[in-house]
């Protein structure tokens, strides 16, 4: 009877391994306090890879709300912070976002899996709260 529980605890720990997603490359990000900045502002990636985003929001300030926005192109910075503005969560639908993590309060984590294209370049991160995406960003350098 005893062999039988071991059997089957090891079958039950084959199979939760087999549910987990597995990432190549983990990262966790934080904010600098109540200052509209990441702690992470470069990140190297391999093409084709997946990324775990963790982020933690250390604000102290009920204003200080954030999220990270990751984006296929550099030149569409601006236009997705202003486009930002008017949507829900400050999370537009525009085409050059490829993920887009939760806006969370001070003190608050969220996570996000970000599928790293297989072409190589930099793909810029932002904060969509209103007013910050033109200071609080970060970039994935994919080589």
């Amino acid at each position: 009877m005893k062999k039988i529980k071991h059997i089957g605890f090891a079958i039950m720990l084959l199979l939760m391994s087999a549910c987990g997603n597995s990432y190549d490359q983990t990262v966790e990000i934080e904010t600098l306090g109540n200052q509209m900045k990441f702690n992470v502002v470069t990140i190297k990636a391999e093409p084709n890879t997946k990324i775990l985003l963790k982020f933690t929001n250390n604000a102290t300030m009920p204003i200080m709300k954030h999220n990270i926005i990751v984006l296929n192109d550099e030149n569409a910075i601006d236009e997705v912070g202003k486009a930002a503005i008017n949507a829900i969560d400050n999370r537009p639908n525009h085409p050059s976002i490829i993920a887009a993590s939760n806006l969370i309060g001070p003190g608050e984590y969220t996570e996000l899996e970000v599928n790293i294209p297989d072409k190589k370049g930099v793909y810029p991160y932002i904060c969509t709260f209103p007013g910050h995406y033109q200071v609080m960003q970060g970039k994935i350098i994919v080589k």
